[in-house]
């Protein structure tokens, strides 16, 4: 069971800056996009209490790295569908609970770039997973 600060994420997406150059993944939580793997991720999310299954609200396809640079979604076909915690270490969107509260339609996930997240082209094949 999660804590009552733990940040669930259900997958993650790859970005990449057009200035430094660094590609890094954002995990989504609960509510940002849709749950595209609702086997494994059904009885995760109802166990740490996840009320945000069908994604409430999009995230943004360009995002500001914390270099300063534009940060795109890159390689589409290797966006993740998993269920994991966010860690301090790592950058994801966060559900924008205030747009919710105001019935905000343009309420879309809130970036959390972490400047300590791993650089994915410092690992094999560029393939690696966001853990420190």
């Amino acid at each position: 069971m999660k804590n009552e600060n733990e940040i669930i994420s259900h997958g993650s997406f790859r970005y990449e800056c057009e200035d430094c150059g660094k590609v890094f993944f954002m995990y989504l939580e609960c509510g940002v996009e849709p749950c595209r793997c609702e086997k494994t991720c059904k009885k995760f999310l109802k166990e740490n209490k996840c009320e945000y299954q069908k994604g409430l609200m999009p995230s943004p396809f360009i995002i500001t790295c914390a270099c300063g640079g534009t940060a795109k979604h890159i390689d589409w076909h290797t966006d993740a569908h998993r269920p994991v915690p966010v860690f301090d270490h790592m950058s994801y969107f966060k559900l924008d609970r205030e747009g919710l509260k105001n019935k905000d339609e343009m309420a879309c996930g809130i970036p959390v770039v972490k400047k300590n997240s791993r650089d994915l082209r410092m690992t094999p094949r560029g393939l690696g997973v966001n853990h420190e």
